[in-house]
């Protein structure tokens, strides 16, 4: 998993706040053991996976916010809005 490095800034400062929040437990709960157990790369909010995958800086929601180009021949996406991970008691 790749993560923006100013969004995981953003949130861990949250985080150390204490402040008991979705967000705050969201983030300790999905993000946190990912990049705590090195399965996540924190990465420029200008990061290409590869030629055709790349973030874009999306700032404003919140600081380190970036959406996602996908790019395979003449087909083109982007992907945006809020992605967060929460338990689901489906």
């Amino acid at each position: 998993m790749s993560w923006p490095a100013a969004s995981f800034a953003h949130w861990q400062e949250v985080h150390q706040n204490g402040e008991d929040t979705p967000h705050r437990r969201a983030f300790e709960d999905s993000v946190l053991p990912v990049v705590r157990t090195g399965q996540s790369v924190l990465v420029d909010d200008d990061y290409a996976f590869e030629d055709g995958l790349w973030f874009e800086g999306a700032p404003g929601h919140t600081p380190g916010n970036v959406v996602i180009h996908a790019r395979s021949g003449d087909a083109t996406g982007t992907f945006m809005g809020d992605v967060i991970l929460t338990r689901c008691s489906c």
